[in-house]
């Protein structure tokens, strides 16, 4: 058992390694927006549009992401387990495109529903949803490299990932553009790492659509979405209360606000991303109960 642990703690720490490097950028990025995201409401529109890309993420991936931490380990053999890959990142991909082409042509007139400000967002929708589409190629990857095992992967893409699109970001933001501009960044820079992950990892798919894979991903995953949903009421909701229901100029503060607070996760995110690959792989342990409810108690505790 004390081997077991050991192995947690210590992807734990590796995995720290990215979530560390991701959040302190992001923290010493914020006054850079709020000094030139000065129009009244951008940073707002900033946040409703990360609850979208958020809510987005959640329909297309419909649990797979979790589902795949699961076939990873379970899988017959290696081609199994790359017969799995594939069907989840099509099928994502694949809602997600979908949703790309409702943005297309109908996003203009949601855009003018959804936003308060007098700024042009006309293209907002369209460009974050293809952002989105290349962030869900991006985490069926990096969870794959996880499960795998493949730390410094994971820490190198994760980060160039992160690190790359909002500098891309803060470039088309410092030339002016704006709200828009931030998903430009996230375009450019998530369309980048997920092509260049798709070469990398370009032996583990193997290109053969599969009923019988697919719907154990579903039926594995779609359960979990209520519970994801909720989640994501949990956490987004705040945002569009204030936005609607109060001002701009307080849900601007707001926003400022959880980009600085979201630094908490520094603490639950490394713990996080170990758990699911190692929690699988030692399922089937006669002691795997005992490891789970030492784990648990020490995670109460220590939370």
């Amino acid at each position: 058992m004390k081997k077991h642990l050991k192995r947690l703690f210590s992807d734990s720490a590796a995995f720290a390694v990215a979530t560390i490097g991701n959040k302190l950028v992001a923290a010493l990025l914020v006054p850079v927006y709020t000094r030139n995201l000065n129009e009244s409401g951008q940073l707002a529109d900033w946040g409703i549009t990360n609850n979208y890309t958020l809510i987005l993420t959640y329909l297309c991936l419909l649990g797979t992401d979790a589902a795949m931490a699961f076939y990873f380990y379970d899988a017959k053999d290696e081609r199994d387990r790359k017969i799995y890959l594939t069907n989840a990142v099509l099928f994502s991909a694949g809602i997600c495109f979908i949703f790309a082409l409702l943005a297309f042509f109908f996003g203009d007139k949601v855009a003018s529903i959804i936003y308060k400000t007098d700024q042009n967002y006309t293209q907002l929708l369209l460009i974050a949803t293809l952002a989105t589409l290349f962030a869900i190629i991006i985490q069926h990857l990096l969870g794959y490299a996880r499960y795998a095992r493949r730390v410094w992967v994971f820490n190198l893409f994760s980060m160039s990932y992160v690190i790359g699109s909002s500098l891309l970001s803060v470039a088309f933001v410092v030339m002016g553009r704006g709200v828009l501009g931030l998903f430009y960044g996230q375009l450019i820079g998530q369309g980048i790492v997920a092509i260049l992950m798709m070469i990398l990892f370009r032996r583990e798919f193997v290109l053969k659509p599969s009923k019988t894979h697919l719907n154990d991903l579903l039926r594995y995953g779609v359960p979990l979405l209520p519970t994801l949903v909720s989640f994501w009421v949990m956490t987004s909701v705040s945002q569009p209360i204030v936005y609607y229901l109060a001002s701009i100029h307080h849900a601007d503060i707001y926003a400022a606000c959880l980009r600085l607070a979201s630094m908490i996760v520094l603490i639950t995110a490394p713990f996080q991303l170990a758990w699911r690959p190692f929690s699988m792989s030692i399922k089937d342990r006669e002691d795997a109960k005992e490891i789970y409810g030492l784990v648990g108690r020490g995670l109460l505790v220590v939370g």
